[in-house]
């Protein structure tokens, strides 16, 4: 399947949440009704004076994909050089999405090898020698492979089971699918670089 990207990523409201759990005291609800649509309500704490008199404002400016996996980084205090020597083959069609998600592994010390599609991935490493310390693959990637199809062509060109992992914004694949291959994790976007970590450092650990 290919996502058709005038639709949206299917993103926000992920994004949304983790940044409403991440402000103390702020609370997301959702109340939704078939056929009459859904309302969202952020409820915020009011300050005191005093909290406002205080108060050391700061002008707050709106974060690229990559400044925000960044901040992530400086939020769980990672190791630069964690993940060094791992090998990265990550596909995904999303250009800002993939720099961000390249930007966060070079910084944990991966080695990424990052393409827009299937075919792309499959060209680039049809003469390689040594399989990847892993895959990591968005679902939803252009004609004529899916994310689950691509990862199963790329194990086939290295000749071995690599252990892969299968990113979406959207939770419906079917769940047959995702359990019919052998040593395939899947985790939703965003994804953080805390996931990342724990999922390319225990595959680097594997090795």
């Amino acid at each position: 399947p290919e996502r058709q990207s005038s639709k949206g990523y299917g993103l926000g409201l992920s994004v949304v949440r983790e940044l409403t759990d991440s402000l103390p005291g702020h609370k997301l609800e959702l109340r939704s009704r078939s056929g009459h649509g859904a309302r969202f309500t952020l409820s915020i704490p009011v300050a005191t004076k005093n909290q406002l008199e205080n108060a050391n404002i700061e002008t707050v400016s709106i974060l690229s994909r990559a400044e925000i996996g960044a901040r992530d980084f400086d939020r769980i205090g990672l190791d630069s050089k964690r993940l060094s020597a791992a090998d990265v083959i990550l596909i995904e069609d999303d250009e800002s999405l993939r720099s961000a998600l390249t930007a966060q592994l070079q910084e944990l010390g991966a080695k990424v090898r990052a393409y827009p599609s299937a075919k792309h991935a499959l060209a680039a490493t049809a003469n390689d020698i040594e399989s990847p310390t892993c895959i990591i693959s968005d679902y939803w990637l252009p004609e004529p492979f899916d994310g689950l199809q691509t990862i199963v062509k790329l194990r086939e060109q290295f000749g071995e089971v690599v252990p892969a992992l299968l990113i979406s914004a959207a939770s419906d694949i079917e769940p047959k699918r995702l359990e019919s291959l052998p040593n395939l994790e899947f985790a939703l976007k965003p994804v953080s670089a805390n996931t990342l970590l724990s999922y390319v450092g225990k595959q680097h650990r594997l090795e």
